[in-house]
């Protein structure tokens, strides 16, 4: 813990400042802190100071990962905290270790498994009503089902071990109609309608796999939550704000209380609910993690019983117009 002036100049500090940041009393009182943390980024930092964290090495060990938040007083000072977030980096680098190791391992005898219980069903017709035949068919069911969570593992393993984005440009208008193509699939067996909305003549410069992927996890849910004969609108519009991506349903809807928590792995609103309608509870952590790669924020809002709805906000900085704006609606 850090006390500074308006200038940025160190008032008071604890031991642990002295071990994290190197802060000596007869050396570095009075010295402003972009002096003793000695890092370009650190001193931009400094210029517009905000609530959100700072990650930067500390200045008396490289091996060791500070997370700063500096905070604004009343006395016009500012209060910094340094937090030593190296063990907790390395559990994450375990864990994503694990998950990627774990998911690939499991990948090839899943597959091995899925592929003779499909041949078995087709050789054994006359046993379509059989007992045998709905074990065939659970187990099916039930190996396609840890096939869509392992391969939902991978990604998430891939997002976050590879920091290098990949920028393509992308036609919006392909990429929405194969969306919506992808979309009326999806919901063919529930007799949903599927809408598009959106504004023509847009690029959007991002990965074209990593987009893709967000939205059909998006339309799934909204697919596998809405109940028969319901409606799912895929939506893209462009202001001087932003660029907007949404999915929207008349579905069941999400108890406010649950929203904050959609993004997090594994998270459930109802999980017999969840597994019954074949849900993975990770594609929501999905699209947070590609929205993260693309500088672009998610937001929900939902009413039980009256449907939700799924903003995806990118930078204008991404998006590019083609030639005279229209309005496509399907």
């Amino acid at each position: 813990m850090v006390m500074l002036d308006r200038e940025h100049r160190v008032v008071f500090w604890n031991q642990a400042a002295t071990n994290l940041l190197g802060i000596s009393s007869a050396l570095d009182k009075k010295r402003p802190i972009e002096m003793l943390v000695n890092d370009s980024d650190f001193t931009e930092f400094m210029k517009n100071v905000s609530d959100e964290p700072f990650e930067v090495y500390s200045p008396t060990s490289s091996k060791h990962l500070l997370s700063i938040r500096v905070v604004s007083t009343n006395d016009q000072r500012y209060l910094l905290q340094a937090q030593d977030m190296t063990r907790v980096r390395q559990l994450e680098d375990v864990r994503r270790d694990f998950v990627a190791n774990a998911s690939h391992e499991l990948r090839t005898p899943l597959t091995v498994v899925h592929g003779y219980l499909e041949t078995l069903m087709d050789h054994y017709p006359q046993e379509e009503s059989s007992e045998l035949m709905r074990i065939f068919r659970q187990m099916h069911l039930q190996t396609d089902r840890i096939k869509r969570i392992v391969e939902d593992m991978l990604m998430l393993s891939r997002l976050d071990r590879d920091p290098e984005k990949s920028n393509e440009m992308i036609d919006v208008d392909e990429f929405l109609r194969a969306g919506y193509e992808e979309a009326v699939t999806l919901a063919s067996e529930k007799k949903h309608e599927v809408l598009l909305d959106c504004d023509e003549g847009y690029s959007f410069m991002g990965s074209v796999e990593e987009l893709s992927s967000l939205l059909t996890n998006l339309v799934s849910n909204a697919v596998r939550y809405t109940p028969e004969k319901g409606t799912i609108t895929i939506g893209w519009s462009v202001s001087q704000e932003g660029a907007y991506l949404s999915v929207k349903d008349n579905g069941i809807g999400i108890e406010g209380q649950h929203i904050s928590r959609l993004t997090e792995r594994f998270y459930r609103v109802d999980v017999a609910r969840s597994r019954e309608l074949g849900g993975t509870g990770l594609g929501l952590a999905i699209v947070k993690h590609v929205l993260s790669r693309m500088d672009g924020e998610l937001s929900i809002s939902s009413r039980p019983g009256l449907g939700s709805t799924f903003v995806c906000r990118f930078p204008t900085s991404s998006v590019s117009h083609n030639g005279p704006a229209n309005k496509q609606v399907s």
